[in-house]
């Protein structure tokens, strides 16, 4: 309903592959809050972008009432170059797999699948230095057996999104601010962005598959 009225999402953020987030937001008579909850065991990096403009920004700690500036950019409502991102974005993190992933059943072989979910709009996985292939239709699927390891490992996704987002910043940009070389035509109001990027969730399954046997002739 937000995309066919124009009107960009509350809030935006980007975070680690493994991170769990959650946020509410409400309003107080002149104040926005934003509540974020790190639901990991671990402290996380995260970029987020609010749908807030003309008003200072503060760090307020829930667990110790501590009240700190906040650094942030206020840019039309929102950070421009990242809005109408058209390219690849890289995304990494370590995870650790248990060696009992890898154990076989009675006249079977373990596999283990990686599913990053949701994709717009390609999908190169590698896993610890690894390129295992460049995921394009559903299912976005591959079979990363072969480069894990027991314990820890490095996942890397490069997702390349269309040129559809940069086209629709270039027709809103002025001239001195467009990215691309030719000009970009187009009559009324630009067309609705596209989601882009790694929207996950990221899975890893094992499924047991028939060990094959050589015979003898």
């Amino acid at each position: 309903m937000l995309a066919s009225l124009r009107i960009p999402k509350d809030v935006e953020y980007s975070r680690a592959l493994d991170a769990k987030v959650s946020w509410l937001h409400r309003r107080a008579p002149d104040t926005d809050i934003y509540f974020f909850a790190n639901r990991t065991d671990r402290p996380q990096d995260i970029n987020a972008r609010f749908r807030v403009s003309g008003k200072e920004a503060e760090l307020w700690h829930a667990d110790t009432g501590e009240i700190e500036p906040a650094e942030f950019r206020i840019d039309g409502g929102h950070d421009e170059g990242v809005k109408y991102f058209s390219g690849t974005a890289t995304y990494t993190t370590t995870m650790k797999v248990d060696r009992r992933w890898f154990r076989q059943g009675a006249g079977s072989r373990a596999r283990i699948l990686l599913n990053p979910g949701a994709v717009n709009d390609l999908a190169e996985v590698s896993v610890n230095g690894q390129v295992l292939g460049i995921l394009w239709k559903w299912p976005y699927q591959v079979d990363v057996t072969g480069a894990l390891k027991p314990g820890a490992n490095q996942l890397e996704i490069k997702v390349t999104n269309q040129w559809t987002n940069r086209l629709i910043g270039d027709r809103s940009a002025l001239l001195d601010r467009k990215v691309l070389a030719a000009g970009v035509p187009g009559f009324g109001p630009p067309p609705t962005l596209s989601d882009s990027g790694l929207l996950g969730p990221v899975t890893l399954v094992t499924v047991l598959a028939p060990a094959v046997r050589n015979r003898a002739p």
